[in-house]
């Protein structure tokens, strides 16, 4: 398909020669005189690409470029500007205003041309790009929706063989022989674990689902509840929970995601724990405008972030990862360790990244092997 050009100028000299150049290369070329002219055309038939002119009556290049950039059914559309000056402070307010490129008159033709056909490739990767998201995002839809659905029908027979499991341990595990103890253990072992992989599925792909509206959600309650939920385990394990910060924040949450997040997190640093020492878990949060890129880089993935945002650690002094491995933990079922070694089914940091980037915030791992794992993650606090 041939791209459309919009050529703006109000020198019909200068048109005709555009047009005839253009055409002699198989683009399809519509002009206009005025800016007015240009902006109807394009509302009504929206170009690839625009030729403008700066010097013109009544609206000057500059003002025609910032008409179609605060229109948002044109404001994409990739405009070159053309013009006599070779002043540099034109140049640099024809790029202000929104223009991806700029050729001086008298133009050289292969010039012109190789400029439009530079942008128009920018133009058809970003398209491409587009597409291939909205691909992925609906590829991703369809798993969730399908994980979604296997696990609840899933659940109800996984009850009743949870049940009836347990019916026959306490009958007859005692009075068996080995042999039927055994399977019986395995039964209730096996039944456990799939019931373990059918929540998380179903956790997972709750995230974002409802329409519940954030709420103001004070983090030490999370907290508080959190330890009560993991009692047992914490009390197994011989654990330590604290929070180092004197009192953590309140947010403008999902109160039920935000305990979901950090009981994951902190299940994990009881989970993987090291041979040689008692599990320490410690849970920080500090306030974005009082960290500096010095001291995390990763700051610069989460710019657009309110400055009332809140960095949040979870570290503990488990088994520790290599780092460069960090980053594949938070794919759903990706395990560095067989469950034989450590239970789980890959879902639990999964889940995690999907309700920070609910909560429009980012998450990363920083780790070391023999040490510890700390899990950042960044809260925008729209509470003000």
């Amino acid at each position: 398909m041939k791209a459309d050009i919009l050529v703006v100028d109000d020198t019909p000299e200068n048109l005709r020669l555009l047009e005839e150049t253009l055409k002699q290369n198989h683009y399809a070329v519509r002009s206009a005189i005025n800016g007015n002219l240009a902006l109807l055309g394009a509302r009504l038939d929206k170009p690839d690409l625009i030729l403008l002119d700066i010097n013109m009556p009544g609206m000057n290049g500059y003002e025609v470029c910032q008409a179609f950039k605060q229109d948002p059914n044109i404001c994409d559309i990739p405009i070159i500007f053309l013009s006599a000056s070779h002043d540099s402070v034109n140049k640099v307010k024809a790029f202000q205003g929104g223009g991806v490129d700029y050729i001086s008159k008298p133009f050289q033709v292969d010039e012109v041309l190789a400029r439009i056909e530079h942008q128009l490739t920018i133009q058809r990767q970003q398209q491409q790009i587009q597409e291939q998201n909205q691909a992925l995002e609906e590829s991703n839809q369809r798993l969730e929706n399908f994980a979604s659905t296997v696990a609840h029908d899933l659940k109800q027979p996984l009850q009743s063989l949870m049940l009836s499991g347990g019916i026959l341990e306490r009958r007859y595990g005692s009075e068996s022989d080995a042999m039927t103890q055994r399977h019986l253990a395995n039964i209730s072992k096996a039944s456990e674990s799939m019931n373990q992989l059918v929540q998380g599925l179903l956790d997972f792909s709750k995230v974002g689902d409802d329409t519940a509206e954030f709420e103001p959600v004070d983090m030490n309650q999370v907290l508080e509840q959190v330890q009560g939920n993991l009692q047992a385990l914490i009390e197994r394990k011989q654990a330590k929970i604290t929070a180092a910060t004197t009192s953590l924040p309140t947010l403008q949450a999902h109160p039920l995601l935000l305990v979901q997040l950090l009981q994951n997190l902190i299940g994990n640093g009881l989970k993987f724990q090291r041979e040689d020492s008692l599990p320490v878990v410690e849970i920080t949060a500090t306030p974005w405008k009082e960290i500096s890129e010095t001291d995390c880089p990763e700051l610069s993935r989460s710019d657009s972030l309110s400055s009332g945002s809140w960095l949040f650690e979870v570290r503990d002094n488990g088994i520790g990862i290599d780092q460069d491995k960090c980053g594949e933990l938070f794919e759903i079922f990706k395990r560095l360790h067989s469950r034989e070694e450590y239970p789980g089914h890959g879902i639990g940091l999964s889940t995690c990244q999907k309700i920070v980037e609910y909560h429009g915030g980012d998450i990363w791992i920083k780790s070391e092997p023999g040490v510890g794992t700390s899990v950042y993650f960044i809260l925008e606090n729209t509470l003000q």
